[in-house]
């Protein structure tokens, strides 16, 4: 019985313990179910937000690659528009400028970097009637297409008025007519100047541009007269005239506000720093281009050293237009001009051969006949020595004085038509009535017309590089 009670004992304790085993694992099974289907719950929502999540993600991504193509279309067109303004403002500045024969010019045009719409900076050389030479430059206000097509009105305006009347007041009285009366008028800002070559006489207006400057000597000259408000501001122009003889070998340099002016800077500032560059360079560059034949390889080199001490190299805030003329130093005696043969160089021969005749003191009569000698010996290279079939050539005007006697040698590199019964030789004729000896040597390498001429000089004081005057405001274009 004992043993029948303590195996019962046993078997009863070891129920107890197995129901309890089978209890707690009964709970931790229901407990494990609860936390799986928790984790479902868990899942299912966090895959729901990941999925609204991904839905906003691919709308943005599509709006942001939709806003993209937007701006890409926007700045092809806007650098369509820029390309179309440079093209058409590159095309309408000079290309090249003229050649003038004891005349250095060069000049600069750089585009802003900073923005996609180009400006209305140009600037311009005209040669007129009886020598004179025009320099313009200018500004237009805004940017775009609009200011570079208002910019080719202006310079084009300007070149007519200035073949009408070559006064810088009625120049800019007229262009300020043609500004106002635009459909759309934009403010103009231009210096105008008019230029002597035998004189060295400088005369000019400026309506609201920044001054041009004469530099020389190791010092600068700005000019500041003859200011007027901008063109296109004022309802009626009035402009005045300014005027300076330039001294000897000086170097004008006229430019846009794009040069000069900065952020936080005074554009005062600006241009005397420019006098300072300017004065520099060009003694600098003197004594290295003392040896060179070109006389323009330092006017050149002073525009790009300014252009380098102004700008950064990958930074312009604004465009620049730079032109810079200088007369060239007179030799004692002599004068050289080449350019190609054609009937529109003529014109050039004739006002350096004027020019050098007034330098070395010939009577004005006594200039006239050699100018008309030599004009007919320069026509008859032009006419005969270059035929249809080959390149034109070159004409070379070589004059010597030597005492009281003009040596003039005119000669081509050509071989003349042969002559015809047609009539003709009055050039020649005409040329020794007017000059004393009239030589011609015909070669295999061209023909050499030489003339001699004995002139009584006359002794011309040259005039002092006194200060700029104003003159009386322009109503009318003079005649």
């Amino acid at each position: 019985m004992l043993i029948l009670q303590a195996f019962n004992a046993c078997i009863a304790l070891t129920s107890f313990f197995l129901a309890a085993l089978v209890s707690e694992r009964l709970r931790a099974a229901a407990a494990l179910a609860q936390a799986a289907s928790e984790l479902e719950g868990r899942v299912a929502e966090r895959t729901r937000q990941l999925s609204a999540v991904n839905a906003r993600l691919v709308q943005e991504i599509q709006e942001r690659s939709h806003a993209q193509e937007r701006l890409g279309h926007e700045q092809a067109l806007a650098r369509h528009e820029h390309d179309v303004a440079e093209t058409l403002q590159r095309s309408l500045l000079p290309d090249r400028l003229p050649d003038l024969p004891g005349i250095a010019l060069a000049a600069r045009y750089v585009p802003a970097t900073t923005d996609l719409r180009i400006g209305g900076d140009w600037y311009d050389v005209v040669q007129l009637p009886g020598g004179l030479v025009g320099l313009a430059v200018g500004d237009v206000a805004g940017h775009g297409l609009p200011a570079a097509a208002t910019m080719v009105q202006v310079r084009t305006a300007l070149r007519a008025y200035a073949l009408q009347d070559p006064s810088p007041p009625a120049v800019l009285r007229g262009v300020h007519q043609l500004v106002a009366r635009l459909a759309a008028p934009e403010m103009v800002t231009l210096v105008y100047l008019l230029l002597d070559p035998v004189s060295r006489r400088l005369r000019w207006s400026n309506a609201g541009h920044p001054p041009a400057v004469v530099v020389g000597s190791g010092a600068s000259i700005r000019l500041t007269g003859a200011v007027a408000p901008p063109i296109g501001v004022t309802p009626d122009g009035s402009f005045t005239e300014a005027e300076l003889v330039l001294p000897p070998e000086a170097t004008l340099l006229l430019y846009t506000d794009g040069l000069v002016e900065r952020r936080g800077v005074s554009v005062l500032d600006g241009i005397e720093r420019l006098g300072r560059e300017a004065s520099e360079a060009s003694e600098a560059l003197a004594a290295s281009e003392a040896s060179k034949a070109q006389p323009d390889d330092g006017l050149e080199a002073l525009c790009d050293h300014l252009l380098h001490a102004f700008l950064e190299e990958n930074h312009v805030e604004d465009d620049v237009a730079l032109l810079a003329m200088r007369l060239a130093p007179s030799v004692e005696g002599e004068l050289d001009v080449r350019l190609p043969a054609e009937a529109r160089n003529l014109v050039q021969v004739r006002n350096a051969l004027r020019r050098w005749l007034h330098e070395v003191g010939a009577s004005e009569q006594q200039a006239d006949e050699v100018l008309v000698a030599c004009g007919e010996a320069c026509a008859n290279v032009v006419q005969h020595a270059y035929s249809a079939t080959t390149a034109t050539g070159d004409l070379l005007v070589e004059a010597r004085l030597l005492e009281d006697t003009v040596h003039l040698r005119v000669r081509d590199e050509g071989q003349w038509r042969p002559a015809t019964d047609r009539g003709g030789g009055w050039g020649l004729q005409l040329m020794r009535a007017l000059m004393d000896e009239v030589e011609v040597e015909h070669t295999t390498a061209g023909t050499t017309v030489s003339l001699r001429r004995r002139v009584d000089l006359v002794s011309r004081p040259e005039p002092p590089p006194s200060p700029h005057r104003s003159t009386a405001p322009a109503s009318e274009p003079r005649e």
